[in-house]
């Protein structure tokens, strides 16, 4: 982001006039914003409360010094120079500070040119005084370099050098300051604040900044949003409470916006029926995996009175830049391109491809055999009937492991729920593009009807409610249950449709 740094430029007046206009061209030039005694109005007078408020407000603080010590800020004998004064100002606010001072050799001629009955004869040892002092370096930003007065040139070459270098002080020390363009102010003001002293601190700082890193995840998060909300919310009004009455003591939490929204919604349900929650211990009953980014943060920042539950990363790994989710061994697979209309129907998995889905088909069985509950999503799904013409019924997602890991959890003989933005429902196969989920050795017919699954959707109206209503019935989900919401509500429109498994499974004793 580019940005406009104030740069507050201090000197005696009469001796170096041009210097400073040099100075002030070159910081325009450099596309920042000089600010000077000499920018303000003709005629306003010189106030030590203006002078370090303009101070307080810059970002570097220049510092020239010539023969002449200049003005004082009162007609008293000890009284500062304002050069002085304003120096003391940067040191205050811990300034970055650039120096240029009159090079040694000629100091002498120049003060020997000041006329005897000038009152700045008198000034000289307090002159080389205030010279002395700014030559040495306390720590901070201090740079100090020399010019001459025939070689202004080389002195604002000089100058562009140093400003550059006290910018990069600032951002190595966390003190970016600066300036920037109203419409870019306007998209950070909408970002999260964060307080100065969690700014500061490297870590999260750092934290911040991998992020960053999932840009496509964080876009994703404000597609169809109020959508994605209200699906989740409405499934965990339903069965919130069917958790402690079927002993469900695992749920798989996967990658995506979309289970963001559905974990974000279950820690709310969590938190507003706590004292039902933790008095049931379902806290110390139920395990969460999950290979989600999103909500394993969501999980691991909750604050106080939350009790833990036992959040567990799976299949364990470095987290994908595009979604953000973890694959684990998965990611050892040899990658497969995305079909082709050319590429005949892929009958099964590659060996090694099956045995690494069997392996965390395996590992999740032992805790999800009969009390676990998984929560995914998918890119599409294909609800054609299955033919040559339509050779890839069911889910389809963009990436190879991610298809694996949904195979894996579509194996699992536990409940599962896919959450779909409605658009999704009757997405075709695109070629060249998606990964199937399923293929002949693992059919969608099976996995939609072998084991107890449910879909859940919110439409925008309705009519488009009915409409997905019936075609999730004509797939096999017959059991639906739509979300009828207080008159006048604008929506949206929640449904569960569920296969006769599902129903049997969550039926209420």
């Amino acid at each position: 982001m580019s940005r406009k740094y104030q740069i507050f430029i201090s000197s005696s007046f009469v001796d170096l006039k041009e210097a400073r206009r040099e100075l002030i061209m070159a910081t325009l030039q450099e596309g920042h914003i000089p600010f000077g005694m000499e920018l303000l109005k003709p005629g306003f007078r010189r106030s030590l409360n203006v002078i370090e408020e303009k101070i307080a407000d810059s970002d570097i603080f220049v510092v020239l010094i010539g023969a002449r010590l200049g003005s004082p800020t009162d007609e008293t004998s000890d009284s500062l120079a304002f050069t002085e004064q304003e120096y003391e100002y940067a040191l205050k606010y811990d300034l970055p500070i650039i120096a240029f001072m009159l090079r040694d050799a000629d100091f002498k001629s120049e003060r020997d040119k000041i006329q005897s009955e000038d009152k700045e004869r008198q000034k000289e040892d307090d002159l080389r005084s205030f010279r002395d002092r700014v030559k040495k370096v306390n720590g901070g930003s201090r740079i100090v370099g020399y010019f001459k007065y025939d070689d202004l040139s080389k002195l604002s070459e000089e100058y562009s050098r140093a400003v550059a270098s006290s910018i990069a002080y600032l951002g190595r020390n966390g003190q970016k300051g600066g300036w920037i363009k109203g419409e870019e102010y306007d998209k950070l003001s909408n970002r999260i604040h964060l307080d100065t002293s969690v700014s500061n601190n490297i870590f999260f700082r750092d934290l911040a900044h991998r992020l960053n890193r999932f840009e496509r995840l964080s876009k994703r998060t404000t597609v169809a949003a109020e959508l994605k909300t209200a699906a989740a919310a409405y499934f965990w009004r339903r069965y919130f409470a069917r958790l402690h009455d079927k002993d469900i003591n695992a749920i798989f939490f996967e990658s995506g916006s979309s289970i963001a929204y559905v974990s974000h919604e279950f820690i709310s349900q969590v938190q507003l029926q706590s004292d039902w929650f933790f008095e049931q211990r379902m806290n110390e009953k139920i395990r969460i995996h999950t290979n989600n980014v999103l909500t394993y943060l969501d999980f691991l920042f909750q604050r106080s009175p939350w009790r833990p539950i036992d959040v567990r990363l799976y299949p364990y790994g470095p987290f994908s830049d595009d979604y953000g989710g973890t694959y684990g061994m998965l990611n050892f697979a040899v990658q497969e391109a995305a079909p082709s209309p050319k590429d005949s129907l892929r009958t099964e998995l590659p060996f090694h491809a099956q045995e690494l889905v069997d392996n965390v088909t395996n590992e999740l069985q032992k805790e999800y055999i009969s009390k676990g509950l998984v929560l995914m999503t998918a890119s599409g799904v294909d609800t054609r009937d299955d033919s040559e013409d339509v050779p890839y019924p069911g889910p389809h997602v963009g990436s190879y492991p991610n298809t694996l890991l949904k195979r894996s959890l579509l194996s699992l003989s536990c409940p599962k729920v896919i959450f779909l933005h409605p658009e999704k429902w009757g997405f075709d196969f695109r070629y060249n593009n998606c990964h199937s989920v399923c293929d002949r050795s693992f059919t969608w017919a099976e996995a939609k009807s072998a084991s107890p699954m449910a879909l859940v959707m919110a439409a925008e109206s309705p009519g488009n409610q009915t409409k997905l209503a019936d075609s999730l019935s004509e797939q096999g989900f017959t059991d639906i249950d739509l979300e009828e919401p207080l008159a006048g509500s604008p929506g949206p429109w929640s449904i569960i449709a569920a296969n006769p498994k599902f129903s049997e499974f969550f039926r209420k004793d």
